[in-house]
């Protein structure tokens, strides 16, 4: 049986239909008894109903926009993240190339480097 804490804590993932289909069941028997947690899901359908109208009428970058970000930020990184130290790294990183955002993914072993990854994104 699963209380009101536990299936507020999982409408978002129900509402979405991102649960594993035991806890799906779980929350389904549960909001069959439970007028509070039926109104919740309720208010979180609507939220994401909303969420997703007003993000379908938010306009794109103009060509114009996105060309004066690309020539400001040219070569230099957004994200940088540099995990480990000097004898064994990870170095992750997104830039600004031409038009594209790409990804690159290091390995720093005893100072060499050894390339892992790179996406090339447009």
């Amino acid at each position: 049986m699963m209380d009101c804490i536990r299936a507020n804590e999982l409408m978002p993932w129900y509402a979405n239909n991102n649960l594993p289909s035991e806890e799906a069941w779980l929350i389904a028997d549960h909001l069959v008894n439970c007028p509070a947690c039926r109104e919740e899901l309720r208010w979180i359908i609507r939220m994401a109903r909303e969420h997703q109208a007003d993000l379908e009428q938010m306009p794109g970058l103009t060509e114009r926009t996105w060309n004066k970000v690309v020539a400001r930020t040219r070569g230099l990184p957004v994200v940088q993240v540099n995990m480990g130290h000097s004898l064994l790294g990870l170095s992750l990183r997104v830039l600004v190339e031409g038009r594209g955002i790409p990804m690159r993914g290091d390995l720093f072993l005893l100072g060499y480097r050894a390339p892992l990854f790179a996406f090339e994104a447009v």
